[in-house]
């Protein structure tokens, strides 16, 4: 075979391996967007979720009686852990006083563990039962 004819298969041939690698890459490329696309889907639903069940927790807490709002308390509701933790009543000696609570939800995405919070005034809403 001529000289030519060897460097014309050998132009051939790096044209073909570069062209794999090229594909190769862009292969990789969309395989590593389409797990980082997921990863931030799932964050983002995540965290949409978390704000529900603080608006939830909100919710119920204004439902609660003074003694049950004015007590700690935790729970599981899905994937989100929670804990309402109460302060001091605004004002003592009133039973209604509005009371500051603070409302944590916590779960694990992505390996990594997430947290969101709120901070709010509350007035009980039931009242006591009768003794």
């Amino acid at each position: 075979m001529s000289r030519r004819g060897r460097r014309a298969r050998g132009y051939v041939l790096a044209e073909a391996l570069i062209s794999a690698a090229i594909a190769s890459l862009a292969g990789v490329l969309s395989v590593t967007l389409l797990i980082w696309s997921a990863e931030a889907i799932d964050r983002s639903q995540s965290s949409v979720g978390a704000m529900r069940v603080l608006d939830r927790l909100y919710e119920e807490s204004r439902l609660l009686t003074p003694e049950a709002l004015n007590r700690p308390d935790t729970g599981v509701l899905g994937r989100y852990q929670w804990i309402r933790s109460p302060s001091r009543s605004l004002e003592d000696d009133l039973p209604y006083a509005p009371t500051p609570v603070r409302f944590v939800v916590q779960w694990t995405t992505g390996g990594r563990v997430e947290r969101r919070q709120i901070q709010a005034i509350i007035r009980p809403g039931a009242k006591d039962p009768a003794p």
